[in-house]
């Protein structure tokens, strides 16, 4: 079960770079960079991706642990219950700031969409307007 414990660790360890990701997210959509929450978000998806495999890994152990918990040392016992209580609490944080995210981000895109509405009503008004045809300047004789 120490292996289980470890690959538990692994997935703890990837949750608290999505929940810093999270935030990192909410910080971009706070100052309007959206840049910074493409490309977080992309690696996200990465690490998400590393999540499925290690889930993948652990499932056989999580049908044993059922089981075998109860004759493990305390130890062991006292580790795998304090990372999966963290690893619930990671997990609850993020999809909270998730949630604040999605939000705000909307909100931004409004935002960014009525912004672009007006710079494109702008560019029809200019468009449309003709500078004043360039003649040269004449004197009061009419004489250039």
């Amino acid at each position: 079960m120490e292996d289980y414990l470890k690959l538990l660790l692994k997935q703890l360890e990837k949750n608290l770079q999505i929940n810093e990701f999270a935030k990192r997210e909410r910080a971009a959509i706070a100052s309007g960079d959206l840049g910074i929450v493409m490309e977080s978000d992309a690696l996200r998806r990465e690490i998400i991706g590393d999540l499925k495999s290690l889930q993948s890994e652990m499932d056989p152990y999580i049908e044993r642990l059922q089981q075998d918990f109860e004759y493990l040392s305390v130890p062991v016992k006292e580790q795998i219950v304090t990372a999966s209580r963290q690893l619930q609490e990671i997990i609850r944080e993020t999809m909270a700031i998730d949630g604040e995210n999605e939000i705000n981000l909307g909100k931004l895109r409004e935002g960014l969409s009525e912004r672009i509405e007006e710079i494109g009503r702008g560019k029809k008004a200019l468009n449309g307007y003709k500078n004043p045809p360039r003649k040269a300047p004449k004197l009061f004789n009419g004489a250039v």
